[in-house]
């Protein structure tokens, strides 16, 4: 679920997660990982910062999903 909304993000801004995580100076491939497993704390702060969104964005089930 992290990993689509923040595709989603990048998607709504332009740009990829590639260059994504060399802007917040993640180890290349970091995000795409998130397909599997959960991302640490401290990078969704860093995520939600940079897309200016809240932790929240990436926990709460959209209500018409």
């Amino acid at each position: 679920m992290v990993y689509e909304k923040v595709k989603e993000l990048c998607k709504q801004n332009r740009i990829t997660i590639y260059v994504l995580e060399k802007e917040l100076d993640f180890g290349s491939g970091t995000i795409c990982k998130w397909k599997k497993c959960s991302p640490k704390f401290c990078n969704m702060i860093a995520v939600a910062k940079y897309f200016r969104v809240s932790l929240d964005y990436f926990v709460i089930e959209d209500m018409y999903s």
